[in-house]
């Protein structure tokens, strides 16, 4: 039979924010939205292509790099395996 562990408080840290920063942190822009997507794609545009024009050019470790090291450099790969 499996023992209760005990509970844990959790000491969490809240940042002294304002209500007026908080809502300008939280406030919507189409223009940060299409920098981001922009960026999303245009390096997925980039690296697909390196990957697909050094298919038989290029050993193929090489692709490998080519295709996966942007995106786990930025992070991005990270959020699809958690």
């Amino acid at each position: 039979m499996e023992t209760a562990q005990p509970k844990r408080r959790i000491a969490w840290y809240r940042v002294p924010l304002s209500r007026d920063d908080l809502s300008r942190f939280n406030r919507r822009s189409d223009l940060m939205g299409l920098l981001q997507t922009g960026g999303y794609l245009g390096l997925l545009a980039v690296t697909g292509s390196a990957a697909f024009f050094s298919l038989h050019r290029l050993p193929w470790p090489v692709v490998v790099l080519l295709t996966f090291f942007p995106w786990d450099v930025l992070g991005v790969s990270h959020q699809w395996i958690s």
